[in-house]
């Protein structure tokens, strides 16, 4: 019988929704019969090189997937895989030249594309025999114009996780987030919380992202504030060195498609969280069993008061969040769901 073949088009090896929602899958694929080839984006999707300018990156981008198209159209692959959109752009034509050379074809969306280009989305859900959606507000949005949709959350590797050898625990408490700096500004919505926390309790607030320049608006004298260059090897151990990580979210359109991605890394390393209860985080936090969802800079103070002041409730916390990761939102979770897709797929 003939190995499947599956096209994987993706965003680049240090994009997220590449990096957890893509490449943990891959050596379970292959081991069960697939054959898996990932074409990247060079640049990244969302990214540039320098001495090209954007200009430039964006062409090189668009010649790297031409010839990707070509190769795919020589090795008939029996499943194309997009992850999200092959270009961060209002258009769909190069979607459109894939869809043609490949006959089944699964888009995977984490995020609420459909906001920046909903003409585009329309067309890709429409054109795509499955959708993969992070959340259930994106199952429900995919829904208007794809039949198949199945909800596909983001998870982790829980055994990554399990193996980091980690110190004992710090001698001042570490408050933790970890994100894109494009996102440092819904940290400083609780920076009133912090301030007010300070005045009674010690602790360090811990920042792991890519540029250190980002958190200066931070800048505090209230409190400390430690940055961490967010690197692909040492971030779940980084995250496993947080005494308390935290989530804050604006309620916006945007936001609530999100996949909460952070809080499930917090879990999966048994770091006790607090949260925004916006989208899914009010999935994936049971409230005063796993964190504590939290509005209001009096609710973010108490909690991690609360928090900080009580090991006996982080182990709880840490416990509960464990277990809520591996019944949820990890790779052996998820990975049924994606073989039984293929397999659903390969029998049309």
């Amino acid at each position: 019988m003939k190995s499947p073949r599956v096209l994987f088009l993706v965003s680049g090896k240090n994009v997220p929704s590449t990096r957890y929602r893509v490449l943990p899958y891959l050596p379970h694929l292959r081991a069960s019969g697939y054959t898996c080839d990932v074409a990247y984006s060079l640049p990244e999707k969302y990214g540039e090189f320098k001495l090209l300018g954007w200009r430039g990156s964006q062409m090189l981008k668009q010649l790297t997937r031409r010839f990707q198209l070509l190769l795919a159209k020589l090795k008939n692959y029996d499943i194309l895989f997009v992850e999200r959109e092959i270009f961060d752009l209002p258009t769909w034509e190069m979607e459109k030249k894939f869809r043609a050379a490949i006959p089944r074809m699964v888009l995977d969306v984490d995020d609420a594309i459909f906001l920046r280009y909903p003409d585009k989305f329309a067309a890709i859900a429409g054109m795509s025999d499955l959708v993969l959606a992070g959340n259930r507000s994106l199952m429900q949005e995919a829904s208007r114009f794809c039949d198949q949709v199945t909800l596909f959350p983001t998870v982790v590797e829980t055994a990554e996780y399990d193996e980091i050898d980690c110190p004992g625990h710090p001698a001042v408490p570490v408050i933790g987030w970890i994100g894109t700096e494009s996102n440092i500004p819904f940290l400083e919505t609780i920076q009133p919380s912090l301030e007010k926390l300070a005045e009674s309790e010690r602790f360090v607030l811990r920042v792991i992202t890519g540029d250190g320049a980002a958190v200066a608006n931070l800048e505090n004298s209230a409190f400390q504030i430690e940055f961490r260059e967010w690197n692909s090897a040492t971030a779940e151990k980084e995250i496993s060195q947080f005494t308390i990580g935290v989530m804050p979210l604006p309620d916006d359109r945007w936001q609530r498609h999100k996949c909460g991605f952070k809080l499930i890394q917090y879990l999966a390393a048994g770091v006790p969280a607090v949260a925004s209860p916006v989208g899914v985080n009010s999935e994936i936090i049971q409230h005063g069993t796993n964190g504590y969802l939290a509005t209001g800079e009096a609710e973010w103070c108490e909690s991690l008061r609360s928090l900080l002041n009580n090991s006996k409730q982080r182990n709880s916390f840490a416990e509960a969040g464990k277990k809520t990761i591996e019944a949820n939102y990890s790779v052996s979770r998820n990975l049924p769901i994606l073989s039984a897709a293929f397999d659903d797929l390969l029998q049309r």
